[in-house]
């Protein structure tokens, strides 16, 4: 069974002790010897060594006896072990210590990443992807996490995993995942280099969002997304191609006011983008719907559609849609002597900024 190390841990040990200097001491911290006594027995298959040694112990052993002599009940234990501990529940400490176990089993056998495939056999990527996650939150993991991410998304590729496998595996179908700064743009830069190598079949962005969140809740997100600097360039991409598509489908003004749920609440930015987004659908769909007439028809108490567009407006000038509204209020004998207490019915002393504002 285990034939190339019968001799016991004195051969074992030995053998460690001619490699070089960094095996040998981490056989010494380790106490390999009585470890690799225990993978010696001709009883391995029934060995539940993890319990007596320690996980990090049993994992090191395993692995340098494995790079020693190829013996598949060592094999098995090893693969045994990394089940075991993916489904206990591990603390931050232990993501440390397996973080720390990949670096040394590439100096002992200078195969790359291969807690990486390990881990992946025995819980998928998803599980993979989360304790990275977990440990990027660790000073102590944070650099080898990272390194692993970029191993993982790298191996992705190499398999060529299609972005729909890769969405679910990073977990962006999860609003605090999906729209992460780092996520987004690591998922867009993973589509973009899966199209360059698969351009006959090619993949969205938006697509693959849409049919995760719909259209709405992918607006609203994105909207909020572009207040982030390190995503404000992708989020303003995909509302880009969003607002694209709108324009091309059956969607009136009304069903894209609808869609990116105006409201008088909205901090100024998000009114801004909204508007912007609204005023580009209608370009892109030849003009043909009167805008103020179709935001009326939504915010029919005057105020609320006056605040909406002073959100929206740079203050060194008016919008079209200030103006147009402007137009409309003539016809009601509103002037801007009276714009206050008619549209807004205010009182002195009550006039808020935005309302100073928005007087023609």
């Amino acid at each position: 069974m285990a034939t190339k190390i019968t001799d016991g841990a004195s051969k074992l040990a030995k053998q460690i002790s001619n490699a070089k200097k960094y095996e040998t001491r981490v056989a010494s911290t380790l106490k390999f010897e009585s470890v690799g006594d225990a993978l010696t027995s001709t009883n391995l298959e029934r060995l539940a060594a993890e319990g007596h040694y320690g996980y990090e112990a049993l994992a090191k052993a395993l692995l340098t006896a494995e790079s020693r002599a190829k013996s598949t009940p060592i094999t098995v234990l090893r693969n045994e072990q990394m089940t075991r501990w993916l489904t206990g529940g591990k603390t931050g400490d232990d993501i440390v210590k397996l973080l720390k176990i990949s670096d040394d089993h590439m100096m002992l056998t200078g195969k790359k990443n291969q807690i990486l495939d390990d881990y992946i056999k025995a819980g998928g990527e998803e599980k993979m992807w989360t304790l990275l996650q977990a440990a990027k939150t660790d000073p102590r993991a944070k650099d080898k996490a990272k390194q692993m991410e970029t191993s993982l998304m790298e191996k992705w590729v190499d398999e060529g995993q299609l972005p729909a496998n890769v969405f679910q595996w990073l977990q962006l179908h999860k609003t605090n995942s999906g729209f992460n700064s780092n996520n987004l743009n690591k998922f867009a830069d993973y589509v973009d280099v899966f199209n360059q190598k698969n351009s006959g079949h090619p993949n969205s962005v938006l697509s693959i969002y849409k049919n995760a969140y719909g259209d709405a809740l992918l607006a609203e997100n994105l909207m909020a997304a572009m207040s982030k600097t390190s995503a404000r360039d992708i989020a303003k991409k995909l509302q880009e191609e969003q607002v694209v598509t709108w324009s091309k489908s059956s969607k009136s003004a009304d069903d894209v006011i609808n869609l990116l749920k105006i409201g008088t609440t909205d901090a100024e930015a998000i009114t801004r983008r909204n508007l912007a987004a609204l005023q580009k659908f209608n370009q892109l769909k030849g003009g043909d719907d009167d805008l103020i007439k179709a935001l009326t028809k939504h915010f029919p108490s005057k105020d609320n559609l006056a605040t909406i567009l002073e959100k929206a407006t740079q203050p060194t000038h008016r919008t079209t849609l200030q103006k147009k509204q402007f137009d409309t209020f003539m016809g009601d004998n509103i002037r801007p002597e009276n714009f206050l207490s008619s549209v807004f019915r205010t009182v002195d002393g009550s006039v808020t900024d935005v309302q100073k504002r928005s007087v023609p």
